[in-house]
């Protein structure tokens, strides 16, 4: 992905990697092992993980609300690679970020 930073437009919202497939034609969250992001520049946003796990049925969100105790920032550098658990809520944090290109 590219994103041109300096807004919150550019920013790529927070959620959680699920297969669209399988909310769409069972109405579950089925989650990958292990998500990853791999930066290719040192510029843009940085990414949020946070403890906060998704519903098993799709739609309950009530069960996705509630208190963050734990988080993790990371910034970009070109050739990073991070992993972390699937089932966590992750997105950018582009106020964070500097104004020029995030490549992931």
């Amino acid at each position: 992905q590219v994103r041109r930073c300096g807004g919150t437009v550019d920013a790529i919202k927070f959620h959680w990697d699920v297969d669209e497939f399988a909310v769409e034609r069972r109405g579950v969250n089925l989650h990958p092992h292990l998500s990853t992001v791999t930066y290719l520049s040192d510029s843009g946003a940085p990414t949020l993980i946070v403890d906060r796990r998704n519903a098993l049925k799709a739609g309950d969100g009530e069960v996705a609300c509630g208190q963050i105790k734990k988080g993790m920032l990371s910034y970009p550098r070109c050739n990073k690679h991070i992993t972390f658990d699937g089932q966590l809520l992750h997105g950018t944090v582009p106020q964070l970020g500097d104004a020029s290109e995030r490549v992931t």
